[in-house]
C-alpha cells in the first residue's frame, strides 16, 4: 500500500502540470485549431483564458477530492474503482492530445506534458492499480468503457461551467 499511496499523491501534480501547459498555450494555438472545424462550431469552441482556467480549477478540485479520499481509504474497493476510472480518463486524455496533434499536423496545447508526463504516469499507475487490486479483465473493460463514455461529458460540463462562471 505505501507504493500505491505515492502514486495517489502524484495525481493532482500530474494533472496540474498538464493543465498548466494547456493554459499557457491555449490562446496562441486556439485560433488555428478552431479554424479547422466547420464555422458553425467556432463560437462553441471559443473559450477565454479565464473561462478555461475556471474549468481547470473545477476539475482540479474534483481530482484533489478523489486523491484525498483514495489516500485515506486505499483499501476500499469502491474508492479504488473511482481512482481507476479517474486515472483511465487521464490516460485517454493523453491519447486524445496525441491524436489531435496527428490530425492537425502540429502542436496542440498540452501535447508535451501528455506525452512526457501524463501518458507514462497514468499507464504505470493503471498497471499498479491492476496489480494491487487484481482487477479482472471484465472489471478493466467496464471501468475503461465508463471512462471513455464519461470523459467527454465531464470536459464539456467543466468548460460550460467555466463559461457560465466567467461570461
Amino acid at each position: 500500500m505505501p507504493e500505491l499511496k505515492r502514486w495517489i499523491l502524484a495525481l493532482p501534480m500530474v494533472f496540474l502540470i498538464h493543465d498548466l501547459e494547456e493554459l499557457l498555450t491555449l490562446e496562441r494555438f486556439q485560433p488555428v485549431i478552431i479554424s479547422s472545424f466547420p464555422a458553425r462550431y467556432h463560437a462553441y469552441l471559443q473559450i477565454s483564458f479565464r473561462q478555461f482556467a475556471a474549468a481547470v480549477f473545477i476539475l482540479f478540485i474534483a481530482i484533489l477530492l478523489i486523491t484525498l479520499i483514495a489516500y485515506v481509504y486505499p483499501s476500499s474497493l469502491c474508492i479504488s474503482n473511482l481512482l481507476f476510472w479517474t486515472v483511465t480518463i487521464l490516460w485517454m486524455n493523453s491519447l486524445t492530445h496525441i491524436l489531435q496533434a496527428i490530425i492537425f499536423g502540429q502542436y496542440v496545447p498540452g501535447l508535451v506534458s501528455a506525452v512526457l508526463l501524463m501518458l507514462p504516469y497514468s499507464s504505470l499507475f493503471i498497471k499498479q492499480l491492476i496489480k494491487t487490486r487484481s482487477y479482472s479483465v471484465k472489471a478493466i473493460l467496464i471501468v475503461s468503457l465508463a471512462a471513455l463514455l464519461s470523459s467527454p461529458v465531464l470536459i464539456i460540463f467543466s468548460l460550460q461551467v467555466g463559461k457560465i462562471m466567467l461570461p
